[in-house]
């Protein structure tokens, strides 16, 4: 496949951009009223928000997917069908279950149940999208053939200490950051206004080591999969994670004030960007200049 011009790549977001919108709107769509019917509670609204504020906002976060996601399904190689369950799981697990997950100690609005089943179908939808307008230049070998290779690059006392090393490092990152901006938003959250609330050290320390794990099991497919070099996927990742993570949500959010959102954009920017060179340092396929280590 011949390599696109940058120029030729950035004009394709164009027309690329909204058709993953349509895609992760459409999944919503019809994931809301599946939710409805099985009787799971969503959030409550927030005072001072509406239905039209609330689906205008959520449009706007949606178009933020291709551009934040497309360089990393791009990059990760393999058939269709396998890179859309890569994406698919990567995007469910970060978007629906960690931010659900976060929002169950974080707030009082309730409807975790709810968030996490009404996230499966625009997912799903969304990485689809994804996965057929950003293919890879080639495409390279199966997921079968890439995790055998992976596994055989590194001895199982290796590949263990750095997958507890991995779910480790989350926790402290974030509440490296966290401390950063807590002078500046912790007063909403001790006041409980906008729904939030504080939860206790203990519960945010094993709240955050289980989204650790998951972000583990959600990123390591792609780490696995990807075709390009380390230095290309830690921003790549860096990206995704946080249009999924955060700044998705927090565009969304539109009714809290600048002065909540602002900081919690740049935190869960630098928690992002950092957690992906963690991630790619420690889990990350070895460079062909690597010797495999014995046994």
């Amino acid at each position: 496949m011949r390599k696109r011009s940058p120029v030729g790549v950035a004009l394709s977001y164009l027309w690329k951009t909204p058709l993953c919108a349509l895609a992760y709107v459409a999944g919503t769509a019809i994931g809301g009223p599946i939710v409805a019917g099985l009787n799971l509670e969503l959030p409550k609204l927030p005072p001072g928000t509406d239905a039209k504020g609330l689906g205008t906002s959520a449009l706007v976060a949606a178009l933020l997917f291709a551009p934040c996601l497309g360089p990393l399904a791009g990059g990760i190689q393999g058939g269709f069908f396998s890179r859309w369950l890569v994406l698919a799981a990567l995007t469910y697990i970060s978007l629906g279950l960690n931010v659900a997950i976060e929002s169950a100690i974080f707030s009082t609005l309730g409807g975790t149940e709810g968030m996490i089943a009404l996230f499966i179908l625009p997912s799903v939808f969304l990485a689809a999208a994804l996965a057929l307008l950003f293919p890879p230049e080639a495409r390279g070998d199966s997921f079968r053939v890439s995790a055998s290779r992976y596994r055989a690059s590194r001895s199982t006392p290796d590949r263990t200490w750095r997958l507890l090393a991995a779910i480790a490092a989350f926790p402290a990152v974030y509440f490296l950051f966290g401390m950063c901006v807590g002078p500046f938003v912790a007063n909403h959250y001790t006041l409980g206004e906008y729904g939030l609330r504080l939860p206790a050290v203990g519960d945010i320390i094993r709240v955050q080591f289980a989204r650790s794990t998951l972000f583990v099991l959600a990123t390591l497919p792609v780490l696995i999969m990807w075709s390009g070099r380390k230095r290309q996927l830690v921003p790549a990742l860096g990206l995704a994670l946080y249009v999924l993570v955060g700044l998705s949500g927090l565009v969304q959010a539109y009714w809290l004030p600048l002065t909540l959102r602002a900081p919690h954009a740049l935190e869960i920017l630098a928690d992002s960007l950092v957690h992906a060179w963690v991630l790619v340092a420690l889990l990350g396929k070895r460079e062909q200049n690597q010797e495999p280590a014995p046994g």
